[in-house]
């Protein structure tokens, strides 16, 4: 059996929860009020093999999602504000094609039975 020893009158240390971080706040900009990204989509025309490229107004952030939308591929992206146009291309390939030397992003199954691979 243990035998508790009597300490005596001891407090306990004060407890002092850690710190939280702070949480970062988007960067401020020169004539702005606020860098804020903002979701759009973006339609790439018919479903089909090849390479398509669609204007973005804004500064291309991070891509979301890249889906077939009643018959056609439509791209989902964060975007920055007030920044200028550019392009975005993506390269679709059947299955069995030679793979292009791109970034791989996903493989969709078509509603006509057919698979994509999408490159950018």
């Amino acid at each position: 059996m243990f035998k508790s020893k009597k300490v005596g009158s001891q407090v306990p240390p004060q407890y002092n929860p850690p710190q939280m971080p702070s949480v970062a706040k988007p960067k401020e900009r020169k004539n702005s009020t606020m860098y804020m990204n903002t979701i759009f989509k973006y339609n790439f025309g018919p479903i089909s093999p090849g390479i398509k490229t669609v204007t973005i107004d804004n500064e291309f952030v991070c891509l979301l999602d890249i889906q077939e939308q009643d018959g056609d591929f439509v791209m989902w992206a964060h975007v920055g504000t007030n920044m200028k146009p550019q392009n975005v291309t993506i390269d679709v390939r059947w299955t069995g094609e030679v793979a292009p030397n791109k970034t791989y992003i996903k493989t969709i199954q078509g509603s006509d039975g057919l698979v994509y691979h999408i490159y950018i």
